[in-house]
């Protein structure tokens, strides 16, 4: 038979058919085993590299994989912050809610910075994770000085002003500048760590 045998019948006589076709067009007998359309030809489907692991496989996988870093980073940080809690709660209890409030905001940040870097694609090591979280808080404890400070020096300004009308409104004008002044070079400080820190290798 020829390649054109997806296309016709062949009868016993040795005439070619149609495919759809019931009888023979020279001797007119039935013709057996008809296919009511043309049958489908499959292309080969190209062969795949051994050892290569399919796309949506590594796909599965990366996502898999940077959901149990960041969970065993954020469980790690969330145990270890509970820890310090409870000594500083048996020692001092007063202590525990400045510390509450110092760690609170470099905890949330490290989980944050860790998320974001793991969804890039980039590890983050144990140590490193400690050295975000050290870092977080030295900077929280830096941004709660400065605030302390800003405050103190500004009721400071308005309480000496106070003696003299003309004075008020100069010393609530030089408080107002000063926060401000605190409050972006705070914020500018901050944004430069924070992408540093996630673009960090």
């Amino acid at each position: 038979m020829s390649g054109s045998e997806h296309d016709f019948v062949f009868c016993q006589c040795g005439a070619d058919n149609p495919y759809d076709a019931t009888h023979c067009w020279l001797c007119e007998r039935e013709l057996p085993g008809v296919r009511s359309s043309p049958p489908a030809t499959e292309s080969p489907a190209a062969p795949q590299a051994a050892g290569t692991v399919p796309s949506s496989s590594r796909g599965v996988s990366n996502a898999q994989a940077t959901t149990g870093q960041f969970t065993a980073a954020s469980v790690a940080l969330w145990g270890a912050l509970a820890i310090v809690g409870l000594g500083v709660l048996l020692i001092a209890p007063g202590l525990w809610i400045l510390l509450s409030i110092v760690a609170m905001p470099a905890l949330v940040r490290t989980a944050m910075v860790v998320s974001h870097r793991s969804r890039q694609g980039g590890p983050v090591p144990a140590q490193r994770k400690v050295l975000l979280f050290l870092g977080s808080l030295g900077t929280s404890v830096v941004v709660l000085i400065v605030v302390l400070v800003a405050s103190v020096g500004s009721f400071c300004a308005v309480c000496l002003g106070a003696g003299t009308e003309k004075a008020i409104p100069i010393a609530i004008l030089a408080s107002v500048a000063v926060t401000g002044g605190v409050v972006f070079a705070l914020w500018k400080w901050i944004r430069h760590r924070w992408k540093r820190d996630v673009s960090a290798g």
